[in-house]
C-alpha cells in the first residue's frame, strides 16, 4: 500500500522506534535488581520524553513568510524552485517559506499589500504610494548585502527620503525589437522615423504577415497610462522623479497623439488582443518571422526561440527629440511589510528580502534550467549578475545599453493608485479613438 509521511512525523517515527528497542534495555536491566511487586524505575519515561523532544528541536518549524512574487515573468516557478533551495540552504533554521498566488499578490497593480504578506516584490511605480501608505518596513544600507554592486539608478531610485523601502531586484524598459539585417530601423532615432519604415495600418488581423508592420500591446490600461507618461517625458526632454499626474480633461493632447501613431503601426485589433495565458505571444510570431518589428520588455526574448540571436534592440523613442530622450526604466523591488515587526520576524524578512534580490538567487532565476531552454532574459539591477551572464550575447548587449543610456527610474508618485483608477480607462479610449486601422 502506497502511503506518505511528513519530515517531521518521520523523526517522531524513527525516535519512537529507538525508544521501544531502548526500552527492551532498560526493563531488561530493572527486573534483575527490582524486588517483585516493586514500582518500575521512571529512566524510561525520562529517556522518551527527552528523545522527544530532542526530535522537535532538530529542526522544528516555528515560523512562515508569505512571499509574494512578481508574477509577470517567463518562468515564476523557477523562481519558486530556486528561492526555496537556497532558503533551506543558507536561510533561517525553524522558518519555512508560503508562495502566494498571482490572485493574492499582483505586483501591485490593483493589490494593496495584504496584512500578512510578509515580503513581496512590487512595481516601483507604486514606491511612494506604499511608503506613505505605511506598508513598506524602513531598510537600512548596512541591512542590504552587497549595496554598492547594485546599480546606482536602481539603488537611489529606491530612496525616499534617504531612506530605502525595498531592495531592487531587476528592471526592464520599453524595446523595439528588430532583424539584425533591417538596416533602416537600425538607423532610425525618432517615433517619426520609426513610423515612416513601417507605415501606417501595413495590416489588418492579429498576426501580420513576415517582414511586415509593428507588434505592440495596448491592451492594458495601466501599461497605456504609464506609456503616456513616458511620452510626456520625451517629448518635453525632461525626467521628472515625480510627474505631474493630470485629470482626464487635462491630458496632454500631443502625447495622445504620440501613442496612436504607435498603435497605427500595428492596428486596433492586434494591439487590443490580451493574450493572459501567453503574454509573449507577440514575440514568439516575432520569432518566427512575423512582423517587421514588436515592442516588448527584454524578456520577451526568451520567446523567440531559436531566431533570438538573429534579433536587435534599442530603447523606443516615444517622440522626436533623440539627444532628449528620457530613458526610463521600470524597476522591480523586493518590499518587507510593516507589520512583521509586530511578528517578531523583523530579522528573517531581511534576510529573505536579501536572498530574493541576490546574486545567486537571480542568477540561477534567469540562466536556462533546461538546456533547451532559453535564459529568462530579465533584466538584471546587479553587476555581478550581468558578469555571470556574460556568455549569453543578449545580456552583454543588454549591460552595454544601460550602461551607455543613464537609465532614470519610473515612478508615479504617491497618488499613484488614485490617480490611475479615476484616468487609465480614459487614456486607453482616447489612444484607441481613431477611425483608421481597425
Amino acid at each position: 500500500m502506497m502511503f506518505s509521511i511528513k519530515v517531521k512525523d518521520f523523526r517522531r517515527l524513527v525516535v519512537l522506534l529507538m525508544i521501544v528497542g531502548l526500552s527492551e534495555t532498560i526493563l531488561a536491566n530493572s527486573t534483575e535488581d527490582q524486588l517483585p511487586n516493586s514500582e518500575p524505575s521512571n529512566s524510561l519515561q525520562a529517556t522518551t520524553t527527552d528523545l522527544l523532544n530532542n526530535a522537535e528541536d532538530s529542526n522544528p518549524v516555528q515560523a512562515t513568510l508569505k512571499v509574494g512574487l512578481y508574477p509577470f515573468v517567463p518562468r515564476i516557478k523557477q523562481f519558486e524552485i530556486v528561492i526555496q533551495k537556497v532558503w533551506e540552504e543558507r536561510g533561517v533554521p525553524g522558518v519555512e517559506l508560503a508562495f502566494v498566488s498571482h490572485e493574492v499578490w499582483d505586483g501591485g497593480y490593483a493589490i494593496d499589500p495584504p496584512d500578512d504578506l510578509d515580503v513581496f516584490v512590487f512595481d516601483a511605480l507604486f514606491l511612494q504610494y506604499f511608503q506613505t501608505q505605511g506598508y513598506l518596513a524602513a531598510i537600512e544600507d548596512e541591512e542590504i548585502e552587497a549595496l554598492s554592486d547594485i546599480l546606482p539608478y536602481a539603488l537611489e531610485g529606491s530612496r525616499i527620503k534617504g531612506k530605502l523601502f525595498g531592495i531592487p531586484q531587476l528592471g526592464c524598459t520599453n524595446l523595439l525589437f528588430y532583424r539584425k539585417n533591417d538596416r533602416d530601423l537600425a538607423k532610425a532615432r525618432t517615433l517619426d522615423e520609426i513610423s515612416g519604415i513601417l507605415g501606417k495600418c501595413p495590416y489588418t488581423g492579429v498576426t501580420p504577415p513576415p517582414e511586415t508592420g509593428l507588434m505592440v500591446d495596448l491592451s492594458g490600461s495601466t501599461t497605456n497610462a504609464s506609456l503616456y507618461l513616458e511620452t510626456v517625458m520625451d517629448i518635453k526632454g525632461e525626467y521628472t522623479p515625480v510627474p505631474q499626474l493630470p485629470t482626464v480633461d487635462q491630458l496632454n493632447p500631443q502625447a495622445i497623439f504620440h501613442l496612436q501613431k504607435v498603435l497605427g503601426m500595428a492596428n486596433k485589433r492586434q494591439a487590443s488582443s490580451n493574450y493572459f495565458e501567453n503574454p509573449y505571444q507577440r514575440a514568439s510570431w516575432f520569432g518566427k518571422g512575423f512582423g517587421r518589428a514588436v515592442i516588448g520588455f527584454t524578456e520577451s526574448m526568451s520567446a523567440m526561440g531559436v531566431n533570438q540571436y538573429q534579433i536587435d534592440f534599442k530603447l523606443m523613442p516615444l517622440a522626436n527629440n533623440p539627444k532628449e530622450d528620457v530613458p526610463l526604466f521600470y524597476v522591480d523591488m523586493v518590499g518587507i511589510n510593516a507589520l512583521v515587526a509586530k511578528r517578531g520576524l523583523q530579522k528573517a524578512a531581511i534576510q529573505l528580502a536579501n536572498l530574493l534580490a541576490s546574486q545567486e538567487v537571480i542568477v540561477q532565476s534567469l540562466a536556462p534550467s533546461h538546456p533547451t531552454e532559453s535564459p529568462q532574459y530579465l533584466m538584471p539591477v546587479r553587476r555581478s549578475v550581468f558578469s555571470k551572464l556574460w556568455h549569453y550575447p543578449l545580456y552583454r548587449k543588454m549591460y552595454r545599453l544601460v550602461k551607455n543610456k543613464n537609465p532614470r527610474m519610473f515612478k508615479i508618485g504617491d497618488q499613484s493608485r488614485q490617480w490611475l483608477n479615476h484616468t487609465k480607462r480614459a487614456i486607453q479610449d482616447k489612444i484607441f479613438d481613431i477611425q483608421v486601422c481597425n
